[in-house]
């Protein structure tokens, strides 16, 4: 999954302060809906796993409907994902 987030978004290192282990995670950022978002990549890998998605049920399968499902319906529509 690490690498699928590398390979299809912009990515900034040590971005994003994780207040329960007070470290600096690296997070990736995304433009939805005019604007621009972003998410530490430990947090998504932790709600969606590690493997590369399939699909998008394969990820959408992972998380009740709502705002990830219209983010996914976006990246679907940019080619980011089947």
């Amino acid at each position: 999954m690490e690498e699928w987030i590398r390979d299809n978004f912009e990515v900034t290192e040590d971005s994003y302060l994780n207040e329960e282990t007070w470290e600096y995670e690296d997070e990736f950022t995304f433009i939805f809906d005019g604007k621009e978002m972003g998410t530490p990549i430990n947090t998504f890998i932790s709600i969606f796993g590690e493997e590369r998605p399939s699909s998008i049920d394969d990820l959408k399968s992972k998380v009740n409907e709502g705002q990830w499902w219209n983010i996914f319906d976006d990246w679907k529509e940019k080619g980011i994902l089947n």
